[in-house]
């Protein structure tokens, strides 16, 4: 969850940062100035961010084989001690 929040965080960040840039640019332009050049490579910087986020799913973390294996096995085992306690409430309650 906190990747997913981070994620969208920096996502509207860089938005806003390069509509920013955008407008600075077109309304400056970038010949001669080191204001424009620094504004030019803020909105490279942003939009490799955003397209970064954007293949990463917004911060989706997948799993590896071994990870995967290892969380469907705490679903089986949480699953058994579901159906053991399960048991043992309905003898306790039978008696």
């Amino acid at each position: 969850m906190k990747e997913r929040i981070a994620a969208i965080t920096s996502f509207m960040f860089c938005i806003g940062w390069s509509i920013y840039c955008v407008s600075w640019i077109l309304g400056h332009g970038i010949r001669g100035n080191v204001d424009g050049f620094m504004n030019f490579a803020m909105l490279t910087l942003t939009t490799s961010t955003i397209m970064y986020i954007v293949w990463t799913k917004f911060g989706k973390i997948e799993m590896n084989e071994l990870e995967r294996l290892n969380y469907e096995n705490r679903i089986l085992e949480k699953k058994i001690e579901q159906k053991v306690l399960k048991e043992k409430f309905e003898d306790q309650k039978g008696h």
